[in-house]
């Protein structure tokens, strides 16, 4: 398309087309890459992407001033003047983090308990392979 310079340009849709496509990729080349099962995720991370939010979550449970902060000592008189209108706020937050991290702390728990499971369900199964092949070894015999 040519404007009244005589310069030609490129049509928006084309632009936006063009913008939206190295946004794709971008945002693909950022992204984690995708497993297969929410279950191989958690082998091959562990617990990592659930307590990482919930410590960082701890760290700001209270409303606090940076100690290089501008203005640090008016700006913390006036946090601890007004903590009393947060002060039901920060006892759930605390609370919910408490409860956030019982439930990590019982996940953990299940998964370690269901691979253990499945450990001693993998041998189960080989000793009965085993006795299997072993019968039919001797009833092979037989005939």
């Amino acid at each position: 398309m040519a404007d009244n310079s005589g310069l030609v340009t490129a049509r928006p849709d084309d632009l936006t087309d063009e913008l939206a496509r190295e946004i794709r990729a971008a945002v693909a080349q950022a992204a984690p890459p995708e497993s297969r099962s929410p279950a191989a995720r958690l082998e091959t991370k562990g617990f990592e992407d659930i307590r990482t939010p919930l410590a960082r979550a701890e760290a700001h449970v209270t409303p606090t001033v940076p100690d290089a902060a501008r203005f640090f000592g008016p700006k913390s008189a006036a946090v601890r003047l007004f903590r009393f209108l947060w002060r039901g706020q920060a006892a759930f937050n605390a609370l919910l983090l408490e409860a956030g991290n019982g439930v990590a702390g019982a996940l953990e728990q299940n998964h370690a308990a269901t691979v253990r499971g499945f450990e001693e369900l993998t041998a189960d199964l080989a000793l009965w392979r085993e006795e299997t092949r072993r019968r039919d070894a001797g009833q092979d015999a037989r005939l």
